[in-house]
């Protein structure tokens, strides 16, 4: 039987591409998330910003309500002089110190609570001022101008009438915008505003735009140039509308939105971190997973390279063949649906190829490498491996098994089993043709055993390493038949395979439960016609297959070494046959008992016989033991030393099957046999050739020389019990007289 291969290795390659991608997707993800970041500070910068600028709005509205208190007119109130506003500041910083420090006694109590909310409102001014000047609305005291350029202010009624103004700008009053920041504000743009300059615009603005926005470099200003750092980058104007109930007036004061280059950088900064905190990670995780596929496939290359020839080997080959044999379940669908209409309209049916598996053998590799060295060897199998790979082109998987058997995998064109053999058939001949043309230093001698794959048949439960078995077994059985080079995987070769495994299966517990039973064949007298004695022959009781005959299960019993075992039951079972014959006083005869060549192998075989045989204690002389005649040649001393040794302990020892293909009369010299058995084939042939009956005799004559016994096998007709009879043979054993038969059906007889 063919080496078996249990690898059933199945790797799943990793691929590159969904690391690619997911590491693609994370960086999008990731550039998102910076992305957002930027916009969240962007959107809180600008929050600030506008908060601050509603608080300033709302303080300077309430400025302007203090001075219509005091009994100024909307055009003095808006137009308050800057000295005068710095004025006011100074004083409210002296009153809120005095008042804070109590040093002020000369007031009456009745004079401190009138002037309180007076005092309260120039407090409240100053403090807006420090925040207007703090927060570069006015660049020095010296730039501010009395109308307040940095600041304007519209003033209307409730009706939206113009009251006052202080500039020539003025709010849209028909697109009031709502910003959805932090929280939800109510501003209004410049009526000549364009869409560029707006809040909603510099929210929207992009990384790009506002990294060009910063490096713009400013022109000089007042004479002077600013710190770098500290450029205004971004001015963006809006109008807050405070209303003053009491007085009735909408008041619209002109706010600027001012981003230095500083803001921009701390921004850029934080976004440079965010980054490197989030993309880092990512990317070396991405590099990790690449090389880690990368360095699978390194590996999955060396495991499905073959080190000999540096193509692929039969780890590879099965994964690659079971994938092109695997038939998904949505396409056996749409077959079972498909298929029978065009089967009805005589058309070939869908999805459906056939495949051969063949195991290509070089002959005689190891006589091959012996000659030319092993290095050489190598060369060889690359260059057929090679050969094979630009012979078949990719139509077919090639890989080398082991040693020098390459097996290929390829697509077989026919509808039957007949047309698939036969396209395969002079595929292969091509093939070996042109092989045998080789480079070589010495000739090369090919052999295909090919398992047919065919759609119809139940291979889907068939492992690729039991095909290549097929293929393998139908190469040693094809040389058991013919000569050949390409031998096919048939249907009766698989229920040998089934048989052989049933076989080995159950041969043990057959031992074990005593099914093998000893049939006993008669000899007999050919002048008297008495049973003289008698042989012993094995059948196998199965409870499965019923009464199994020995040419089914002994050539199997000699292959694996079972047949030693066998052996021993048999000769144990005949010895205590005849020593229960012994005790019942029967008539006893010589039961001849076979012993396999196996037996022989061993030096002290006669002692082993002898302690079999002791165990039940009958005469050495009542036991016969049978050896093939081709045993005699496997190890002629051990033969010869082994027969004298069991004719000195009483046995008594005969050639079997003399004359059935490896006779000689050298063997007859030298070993001192007691009983020659003549084989049937002896007598098989034309009746009227007498050349062989010239032989018989004189063989028979032989014998009687040399003091040995003859027994005559197989005889089935009369003329040829008569012949015997009138030259001398002593017994004759054949379906003349008896078949083999039960125990108690040969004691009736005897």
């Amino acid at each position: 039987m063919s080496r078996q291969h249990n690898t059933k290795t199945k790797l799943k390659s990793k691929y590159i591409w969904p690391t690619v991608v997911i590491s693609c997707l994370m960086m999008i993800a990731m550039i998102c998330v910076v992305i957002s970041c930027v916009q969240y500070l962007v959107i809180y910068m600008i929050q600030n910003k506008v908060q601050m600028q509603d608080e300033q709005s709302y303080r300077y509205a309430l400025m302007i309500e203090q001075g219509l208190q005091n009994g100024e007119s909307i055009e003095q109130a808006i137009k308050l002089e800057r000295s005068q506003i710095n004025h006011s500041f100074q004083k409210s910083d002296g009153l809120t110190e005095q008042n804070a420090e109590n040093t002020d006694e000369s007031k009456t109590e009745e004079e401190t609570k009138a002037s309180m909310p007076f005092e309260q409102g120039k407090e409240f001014a100053s403090d807006t001022m420090k925040m207007f000047l703090d927060s570069n609305i006015f660049k020095s005291m010296e730039e501010v101008e009395p109308d307040l350029t940095k600041t304007q202010i519209y003033v209307t009624d409730e009706y939206g009438n113009e009251v006052a103004s202080t500039g020539s700008k003025q709010p849209d009053f028909t697109n009031p915008v709502k910003l959805d920041l932090a929280e939800e504000y109510y501003v209004y743009y410049d009526n000549d505003l364009s869409e560029d300059q707006t809040i909603e615009h510099l929210v929207d603005t992009s990384i790009q735009q506002m990294f060009k926005m910063s490096m713009e470099f400013k022109s000089m200003q007042n004479g002077r140039r600013d710190v770098w750092m500290n450029d205004v980058v971004v001015e963006e104007p809006f109008w807050f509308c405070v209303y003053l109930e009491e007085e009735g007036y909408m008041v619209y004061i002109r706010c600027m939105i001012n981003i230095i280059r500083q803001e921009f950088v701390y921004m850029y900064i934080i976004c440079v971190i965010a980054f490197l905190l989030i993309g880092i990670p990512v990317i070396l995780m991405m590099c990790n997973s690449i090389s880690e596929i990368f360095q699978q496939r390194r590996m999955i290359r060396v495991l499905y390279t073959d080190m000999a020839t540096g193509a692929h080997n039969w780890i590879w080959f099965q994964n690659a063949t079971a994938r092109m044999l695997h038939i998904s379940r949505p396409k056996k669908i749409l077959q079972s649906i498909i298929n029978p209409i065009l089967v009805k309209c005589g058309k070939k049916e869908y999805g459906n190829k056939n495949y051969a598996l063949i195991d290509l053998q070089l002959h005689r590799y190891s006589n091959y490498c012996a000659c030319n060295g092993v290095k050489e060897g190598e060369e060889l199998l690359t260059r057929i491996s090679e050969y094979l790979k630009a012979r078949l082109q990719g139509k077919a998987f090639i890989c080398r098994h082991s040693n020098a058997d390459f097996v290929i995998a390829v697509r077989c064109e026919g509808e039957t089993l007949e047309e698939c053999q036969k396209d395969c058939s002079l595929k292969v001949r091509s093939m070996l043709a042109e092989m045998t043309g080789l480079e070589a230093k010495q000739k090369l001698h090919f052999h295909a055993g090919v398992y047919m794959i065919m759609h119809t048949m139940e291979w889907q439960n068939i492992d690729i390493d039991q095909m290549f078995n097929f293929a393998s077994y139908a190469i040693e059985r094809g040389h058991e038949r013919n000569s050949g080079q390409i031998f096919f995987f048939d249907e009766k070769m698989l229920e040998e395979q089934a048989w052989l495994r049933f076989i080995e299966e159950h041969m043990e517990e057959a031992l074990e439960k005593e099914e093998f039973l000893v049939y006993l064949q008669p000899k007999y007298c050919p002048v008297d016609e008495r049973i003289v004695g008698a042989e012993a022959l094995v059948r196998w009781q199965n409870p499965e297959k019923g009464l199994v005959p020995p040419n089914k299960f002994i050539p199997i019993f000699e292959d694996n070494g079972f047949i030693t075992r066998l052996d021993n039951y048999m000769i144990s079972h005949v010895a205590k046959l005849q020593a229960e014959w012994t005790l019942q006083k029967q008539k006893q005869i010589p039961i001849s008992v076979n012993i396999s060549r196996a037996h022989f192998a061993t030096d002290d075989l006669a002692d082993h016989i002898c302690q079999l045989v002791d165990a039940y204690g009958p005469k050495h002389e009542l036991i016969e033991i049978e050896v093939t005649e081709s045993a005699f040649f496997d190890d002629k001393e051990i033969m010869t030393k082994t027969v004298k040794e069991l004719k000195q302990r009483g046995f008594q020892v005969s050639m079997d099957d003399f004359g059935a293909g490896y006779s000689s009369l050298n063997s007859l010299k030298d070993i001192p046999i007691d009983v020659l058995k003549l084989d049937g084939e002896f007598f098989r042939g034309d009746d009227t050739d007498k050349r062989g009956e010239v032989v018989v005799k004189e063989t028979l004559q032989l014998a009687r020389n040399l003091k040995m016994r003859v027994v005559a096998e197989g005889m089935e007709k009369k003329e040829q019990v008569d012949f015997l009879a009138e030259n001398g043979c002593d017994m004759i054993q054949g379906y003349y007289f008896a078949k083999p038969m039960p125990i108690a059906e040969f004691q009736k007889l005897l």
